[in-house]
């Protein structure tokens, strides 16, 4: 069983933790929220940080494929550069550059 002592003046509780920190793999101090979770070491809230920046980049260029993908279809079916850029969001100089890939 995990010890932890809470503080309800704080709003905060004090665990035992095990994990690795500094690069030390070991049982540590930690701090807890009111819902029992961990408070995020700075490590942590850095590593979380680049995760959605990176989910938040592979997002945008998932829609710029899939604008480039449309280009061509949209074209196809008769909208013209002017019409397309619009629907997209793009400028029509934009269109013409993916258009020509």
């Amino acid at each position: 069983t995990e010890s932890r002592f809470w503080f309800p003046e704080l709003e905060l509780g004090l665990g035992l933790w095990f994990g690795k920190y500094h690069g030390l793999k070991r049982q540590w101090l930690r701090w807890y929220d009111a819902q029992g979770n961990w408070i995020p070491t700075p490590e942590e809230v850095a590593e979380m940080a680049n995760q959605r920046a990176n989910n938040a980049e592979q997002r945008a260029n998932a829609a710029e494929q899939a604008q480039k993908a449309a280009i061509p279809r949209l074209l196809s079916m008769g909208m013209s550069r002017e019409q397309v850029a619009e629907a997209l969001g793009l400028s029509v100089e934009e269109v013409c550059q993916w258009e020509q890939g």
